[in-house]
């Protein structure tokens, strides 16, 4: 997954088990990159401010986002 911030988001990001493998405000600028066992399930605080790829390829999030909220499953 690689995230990339154009306006404050928060961020959370769970594994198939809901383990929790990522939650962290980010900022604009940052850029997050992580790598585990998909499916992930992600939750986006500020969806409008976030560019999402999963493997390389880009992820619209308009269809997963309500009030600015996304919450989606990837990789299944």
């Amino acid at each position: 997954l690689t995230l990339r911030f154009s306006a404050d988001c928060w961020v959370e990001i769970s594994d198939v088990d809901g383990v929790v493998l990522y939650r962290e405000l980010h900022r604009p600028d940052d850029v997050l990159d992580l790598v585990g066992q998909a499916p992930f399930r992600v939750k986006l605080g500020h969806a409008p401010g976030v560019e999402l790829a999963f493997r390389g390829e880009s992820i619209a999030l308009a269809p997963h986002t309500r009030n600015n909220v996304a919450a989606l499953v990837l990789g299944q």
